[in-house]
């Protein structure tokens, strides 16, 4: 069964500080809230949220672009595929830092 669509004003995401990396380079990387699925009626009580985070990024606009990706993906098919998204921008984002390292060479 896949997850209703997500209503888009309730969703949200800012772009945060990342991993500093070990040669001391900033990074950022960004953070998708999504409103926690009511449970019970806990007498007026906030209701909470779960936040998905993007992979650490040296470029803020990527960070940003990863953001946008991880909206889309949440308001067409909820927080499952948001989660698939989110795993695929991590391998992706790790291939490319190893390519890095690697001098290209992959």
């Amino acid at each position: 069964l896949a997850a209703p669509p997500a209503d888009p004003g309730e969703i949200r995401f800012e772009i945060v500080d990342g991993v500093t990396k070990m040669n001391g380079a900033l990074s950022w990387r960004c953070e998708v809230y999504f409103p926690r699925p009511q449970q019970a009626d806990w007498h007026g009580s906030r209701q909470g949220t779960i936040s998905i985070r993007g992979p650490s990024r040296l470029e803020k606009e990527d960070a940003e672009r990863d953001g946008e990706k991880l909206m889309d993906a949440a308001i067409k098919g909820g927080m499952q595929e948001a989660r698939k998204l989110q795993r695929s921008l991590n391998n992706l984002a790790m291939q490319d830092a190893a390519k890095k390292e690697d001098g290209g060479r992959r």
